[in-house]
């Protein structure tokens, strides 16, 4: 007996498990989508990139890390946390001490 599941992709059919990819992550482990659905998604963003590429408006351009940018060393992150830390710190006590004077003048 084949166990069938619907496709949430284009063509909407009942399929067997066996043309869906295999996810574990999902509920029952295969795609939502078919193989073929998924075919016909990684065939129309190819295309679209290709076009893009043509025209010279290349969207989605490679990150690159700025070259100049100093690496922050573990010392630094540190110290920037510490400076993060003592900022709510003061902001809490500052609202504490607020919260008792409305409290004793109200």
């Amino acid at each position: 007996m084949t166990t069938k599941k619907k496709c949430h992709g284009k063509c909407g059919l009942e399929k067997d498990l066996e043309e869906f990819a295999i996810n574990r992550a999902n509920s029952d482990g295969h795609e939502y989508k078919c193989k073929v659905c998924f075919k016909g998604i990684r065939a129309d963003r190819k295309k679209a990139k290709s076009m893009r590429a043509e025209d010279g408006n290349n969207a989605a351009p490679a990150r690159t890390k700025n070259p100049k940018a100093p690496i922050p060393s573990r010392i630094d992150r540190a110290i920037h946390l510490d400076e993060q830390l003592l900022k709510a710190v003061k902001k809490s006590v500052a609202g504490e001490i607020i919260r008792i004077i409305e409290e004793a003048f109200a």
